[in-house]
């Protein structure tokens, strides 16, 4: 079963058994917009969760993107290279950025949030006032769901 989570700074991690499949959300593609180049982690090394592995650049900015599980790269998304503006057409799919295994599950160091979580968080972050009609609904809607949410928080603060 695969198990996606977001990081407040906007990466996702898509967990399949010991494996994790790492990226960025379409809002944070939208805000970079064109992105230009991409640096990504080499295969076989290791990195801590919460640590820079890969630098995405834009016509606006350069991001780092921090590791959302600690484990090593097992594989690059290598089509990025030569076409790093798949990541603005398809975020969430083909633009994936690399494939870690995950050596140790510390998701209780930071917080990771589910997706109906995630839409809330989009939601109070972006629309200041509480009061609004969209985040209104989209609040009721999604606090109907059955699904606990996995909520992992840090002592040295919130990814």
């Amino acid at each position: 079963m695969t198990d996606i989570y977001y990081t407040k700074d906007h990466e996702w991690i898509k967990v399949d058994g010991g494996e994790g499949l790492v990226g960025i959300t379409s809002y944070a593609s939208e805000q970079l917009g064109d992105i230009v180049f991409v640096e990504l982690p080499q295969k076989g090394i290791s990195f801590d969760q919460g640590k820079d592995v890969a630098v995405i650049e834009s016509v606006k900015a350069a991001s780092e993107i921090y590791s959302p599980a600690s484990g090593e790269i097992i594989e690059t998304n290598s089509s990025l290279e030569e076409n790093p503006e798949i990541i603005n057409d398809d975020p969430l799919v083909a633009g994936w950025l690399y494939k870690i295994k995950i050596i140790k599950r510390d998701f209780n160091k930071i917080k990771i949030l589910p997706d109906c979580d995630f839409i809330l968080y989009c939601l109070r972050t972006n629309n200041k006032s509480n009061d609004n009609k969209l985040f209104k609904l989209f609040k009721k809607k999604l606090l109907k769901l059955k699904k606990k949410p996995k909520i992992i928080y840090t002592s040295s603060g919130v990814l």
